[in-house]
């Protein structure tokens, strides 16, 4: 009877939240965010993209998820109905917000069109089934954006990697070869070429792909490149590849297990010292070293004044010549810089600490790293603003802190 009760209060809690969500209009969901005038903005635009689907209670959820990628981003209002236009289809594709919400710095840079969109949600989808890791994934999309790269080209390059991974440890040899070689629309070209191209491929690389799986993925890349191809056929393509990946991702946990990134960054910080005398000296030089950076482009997986990213940014002041931390100590994804060096309260920040943040439903998940700065602000890089100086009192960031690192003390 208690186990009866006990579903039945979890249903009934279930249903009101989904109704509590329909009841709600789109100028409610992102009032929080927006004025009044912005708000306007984006619920016709909404409207104007989605027509009566606007009012589909899947969308809300959407409208409601993306309203916080949008306060820690600074999504302009058109962004955001760009956004939730772009979710929807990846929604349609039978792709989760869960496994693509970390496209949207993605989405917001290079502003796909939207034959793009499911390549790419797929591509992102299969590089994590896969285990790809994050850095490589970025590497594949900022190669892919200076190569003007269609979204087919994207997931093709990703499915090319991953393959040949077994028989060639560094990725970046693959991705050289596919920039210099990859046309940049391969789902325009006829069936005859796709098949040239992989065939060539295949024996251009002395067999380094994986003979197990290639026919399987060769034939599936075939059909999933096609002109007409239709969601039930990314929802077949799903059906008949994702058992590779998963072996893929597999294969990387028993023959490559992840080291742990505090590990490296002690190993790298007792054997490789680095060049300045004293944490305090080094916490001294972040400032100077920092603010140069104001203004510079947001480019996702990019690492230089070109363009950079919210991990490359931390790691390149980090590894700045005057500070002189060794590149090997300071990993590229967030996600990994939140696990090196000691865990610090948002009370007791201090100069030159990483600082950790999550714009997803799962406030525990990481998407955004910054560097504390003086006066308790911290500079970062934004999708919309690129690198900016901002305050860790305003109220996004103070709710959605995870928490701070200090890497200039050692270990945990």
């Amino acid at each position: 009877m208690f186990v009866f009760r006990s579903v039945l209060y979890v249903f009934f809690l279930l249903s009101f939240l989904t109704s509590s969500l329909v009841a709600q209009n789109l100028d409610s969901l992102v009032a929080s965010v927006y004025n009044k005038q912005e708000t306007l903005l984006i619920r016709n635009e909404i409207r104007k993209r989605l027509g009566d689907r606007a009012n589909e209670s899947s969308v809300k959820d959407i409208v409601q998820s993306l309203r916080v990628w949008a306060a820690l981003e600074s999504m302009p209002a058109n962004e955001f109905a760009e956004e939730v236009e772009r979710f929807v289809i990846l929604r349609d594709y039978g792709l989760s917000w869960e496994e693509t919400e970390e496209l949207i710095p993605y989405f917001i840079t290079t502003k796909p069109n939207k034959k793009d969109i499911p390549y790419l949600g797929k591509f992102f989808k299969e590089m994590s089934l896969s285990k790809l890791p994050e850095e490589t994934v970025s590497d594949i999309l900022r190669v892919s954006k200076s190569k003007q790269w269609s979204g087919a080209s994207v997931l093709v390059a990703g499915r090319l990697i991953v393959l040949s991974r077994k028989k060639e440890e560094n990725p970046n040899i693959t991705l050289g070869k596919l920039e210099s070689m990859l046309p940049k629309q391969i789902q325009t070209l006829s069936d005859e070429k796709k098949n040239k191209f992989l065939n060539d491929w295949y024996l251009g690389e002395g067999k380094k792909v994986d003979a197990k799986d290639w026919e399987t993925i060769k034939t599936d890349t075939i059909q999933i490149l096609s002109l007409s191809s239709s969601k039930e056929n990314f929802q077949k393509s799903e059906r008949r590849t994702e058992i590779v990946w998963n072996e893929q991702g597999e294969w990387v946990t028993k023959e490559r297990p992840k080291l742990d990134p505090n590990l490296i960054f002690l190993q790298e910080q007792n054997t490789n010292p680095p060049i300045n005398s004293g944490d305090k000296d080094k916490r001294k030089l972040v400032d100077s070293v920092g603010r140069p950076w104001i203004g510079t482009p947001y480019l996702y997986g990019g690492y230089s004044r070109r363009g950079v990213d919210c991990s490359g940014l931390t790691k390149s002041i980090l590894t700045d010549p005057k500070i002189g931390m060794n590149e090997k100590m300071i990993p590229r994804s967030a996600r990994d810089q939140a696990q090196i060096g000691k865990s610090v309260t948002r009370d007791k920040q201090q100069i030159g600490n990483l600082v950790f943040f999550s714009a997803s439903p799962n406030t525990s998940k990481i998407t955004h790293v910054g560097m504390v700065l003086e006066n308790g602000n911290f500079i970062h890089a934004s999708t919309s603003r690129g690198v900016v100086i901002q305050s860790l009192d305003e109220k996004w960031w103070k709710e959605r802190y995870i928490t701070g690192r200090d890497i200039f003390s050692g270990g945990r």
